[in-house]
């Protein structure tokens, strides 16, 4: 019984140190490039470390997205370039997580998606915006988002030495062999449980580190729409095209000419009767205007 109570006070502590798994974030810093520098993995403390030094950095994760228009010759040769210089970084600057490429005969479209170390990817981000612009083409679109990862790597950290506290407690029980069969059994499993979470909480603090090491990047590669709605359409489609806009037009004009041919009668008598109205009526202004000037005389 005692070996029994040991574990379950051993369990109970390592839960009310780690029970934070996942705390509130906190808010990014208000300008992310001037942080960069701060992601660095070196300063990840070890997962049993200590506490934090006092002045420590926040860990940052950034998130970046392009989407360039290019002429279509240029889709293909631009992103294979900017792929190689990726491969050729290595693994420990630049890893391409996903590459894909669409071809649909009058358009391309490339997408990239890698993990670059902060101090590569700061030039590589120049080398993006003048590659683009020497391809004649354009950034279309870009979005960078940030996340500070502190509060969850501490948190991770102290669950992690929770746990490992625990585990050795358990494994010296269980070394001691003092106990009964089934007291001994009940430590077998509490062990296995413990090491079962301790290696998922090893792995959420190995992906954390990673997302602080190496910021994400999100390429697409796509045709310039101006050059699609040409390439689109050949000569003969496009003769085509005006020989329907003069047939449409000529028949919109019969339409409207038949529409309104009914109406001009009574159009003109409409406008006669105006026109005599408009007569008599200043012929009757003149007459009275001449019987005024005849009795002042």
């Amino acid at each position: 019984m005692k070996l029994r109570t040991l574990a379950c006070a051993a369990a109970i502590a390592a839960l009310l140190a780690g029970c934070d798994d996942d705390p509130p974030r906190r808010p990014a810093p208000p300008y992310p490039d001037k942080e960069l520098a701060t992601a660095q993995p070196g300063e990840v403390p070890a997962a049993l470390d200590g506490a934090p030094a006092e002045g420590a950095q926040q860990q940052i994760a950034y998130t970046y997205s392009y989407s360039f228009e290019l002429p279509m010759r240029q889709v293909l040769p631009l992103s294979e370039q900017h792929r190689t210089l990726c491969e050729d970084a290595g693994p420990s600057q630049c890893r391409i997580d996903r590459a894909t490429r669409q071809d649909l005969g009058q358009q391309m479209n490339v997408w990239i998606e890698l993990r670059a170390a902060p101090e590569w990817l700061a030039g590589f981000r120049e080398r993006l915006t003048r590659d683009v612009a020497d391809a004649k083409g354009r950034i279309a679109d870009f979005k960078m988002e940030s996340e500070d990862l502190s509060q969850r790597v501490v948190d991770t950290q102290a669950y992690l030495r929770a746990q490992t506290t625990l585990r050795d407690r358990l494994q010296n029980l269980l070394a001691a062999r003092t106990g009964t069969v089934g007291e001994l059994l009940e430590i077998e499993r509490e062990l296995t449980r413990v090491q079962g979470e301790l290696d998922s909480a090893q792995a959420r603090l190995a992906h954390l580190q990673t997302q602080v090491a190496m910021s994400q990047v999100s390429l697409y590669y796509g045709t310039d729409y101006r050059e699609r709605v040409w390439l689109g359409k050949s000569a003969s489609e496009y003769f085509t095209g005006l020989w329907r806009t003069i047939r449409d037009s000529f028949l919109i004009m019969i339409t409207v000419t038949v529409a309104i041919l009914p109406w001009l009668p009574l159009a003109a008598l409409l406008l006669w009767g105006l026109r005599r109205l408009w007569a008599a009526r200043k012929r009757a202004k003149l007459a009275a205007k001449a019987r005024k000037d005849a009795a002042v005389e």
